[in-house]
């Protein structure tokens, strides 16, 4: 038979009030239900607030100029097949300048010194021609 000595050594109803039931735990997540969300050292991998606003946001964004739209303009590429202002100062050394061809005859002045050639070489062709006919008459 059980002695009251016996029972004393059990935990009493009033012993195991302040544990939790199996009632109480069915409110939280077990191991199974957090295997599914991701740990602290995995978030760790991804940017936080603070790493983000380092970067441009869209608004920011928007104030420049798209690829569509700077498809317009010359490329560095572009431009390299075009003179440098170092490369006109080398060819300036080396060509003629503005100022050079001016002091030389341009394709009117030699237009003109023809047409006053040839017209003086018909003026002495016809005063050949006059004294000519002067002199065989004598």
């Amino acid at each position: 038979m059980t002695t009251k000595k016996d029972l004393e050594r059990f935990a009493t109803k009033e012993d195991l009030e302040r544990f939790a039931t199996k009632k109480d735990l069915e409110r939280f997540a077990t191991k199974k239900d957090l295997e599914r969300f991701a740990t602290k050292k995995e978030l760790e991998r991804f940017a936080t607030k603070e790493d983000l606003e380092r970067f441009a946001t869209k608004k920011d964004l928007e104030r420049f100029a798209t690829k569509k739209e700077l498809e317009r303009f010359a490329t560095k590429e572009d431009l390299e097949r075009f003179a440098t202002k170092e490369d006109l100062v080398e060819l300036e050394k080396r060509m003629a300048t503005k100022e050079d061809l001016e002091r030389f005859a341009t394709k009117q002045d030699l237009e003109l010194l023809g047409k006053t050639i040839t017209i003086r070489l018909g003026g002495m062709v016809v005063l050949g021609i006059g004294a000519l006919a002067v002199l065989t008459r004598f």
